[in-house]
C-alpha cells in the first residue's frame, strides 16, 4: 500500500503540492515557473538524500503522499545535533481522504526521519489536519510569523 517514492513520481509529487496550494487559496504565493523550480530543488535534495516521500497509489495515479526533509538551517545549524525534520507536501485527493492516509504517511515519514538520526520533526498545519497531527504527537510552539506583503 505505502511505497517509497522515487525521482520519476516527482512530476505527480509536485502537482499534488500545487493542488494543495491552489485549495488552501494560496496558489498566488508560488512563483509562475514553481513546477520546474520545485523539481529541480527535489531532484537535489533525492540525490544528497536529504529528502524522502512517501505515497499511496490507485492504480498508476498517486493518491496521497508525504515528504520528510532533512534541514539544517538557523537556529538549529548551532545545535549540538543541527539538523531537524520537516514534514511537506502531506496531501490526499479528495475521493480518497478519510481513510486514514495522511496518518500512516505521516507515521511513515517520521520513521524515515528517525532512521536518519533526527530527534525534532517539524511541520506547518492546515487548521483541518491539525487533529491528524495531534493525535500523532505534535505539539503546537511558540512558533510566529508576520506576511509583510
Amino acid at each position: 500500500m505505502i511505497e517509497k517514492a522515487t525521482v520519476e513520481d516527482l512530476g505527480q509529487i509536485i502537482k499534488l503540492k500545487i493542488r494543495m496550494f491552489e485549495d488552501m487559496g494560496a496558489k498566488w504565493l508560488l512563483a509562475e515557473n514553481a513546477e520546474d523550480l520545485i523539481l529541480s530543488r527535489y531532484r537535489e535534495f533525492y540525490d544528497q538524500g536529504t529528502a524522502q516521500h512517501f505515497v499511496i497509489r490507485d492504480e498508476e495515479s498517486i493518491v496521497s503522499c508525504a515528504g520528510g526533509f532533512i534541514k539544517d538551517d538557523p537556529p538549529y545549524c548551532f545545535f549540538t545535533r543541527p539538523h531537524y525534520g520537516f514534514i511537506s507536501d502531506s496531501y490526499t485527493l479528495p475521493a480518497h481522504r478519510g481513510k486514514g492516509y495522511a496518518t500512516v504517511l505521516t507515521q511513515t515519514v517520521i520513521e524515515w526521519l528517525k532512521s536518519k538520526d533526527i530527534n525534532m520533526i517539524r511541520l506547518i498545519s492546515s487548521s483541518e489536519a491539525r487533529g491528524i497531527y495531534e493525535r500523532i504527537g505534535f505539539r503546537q510552539t511558540d512558533e510566529m510569523m508576520l506576511l509583510t506583503y
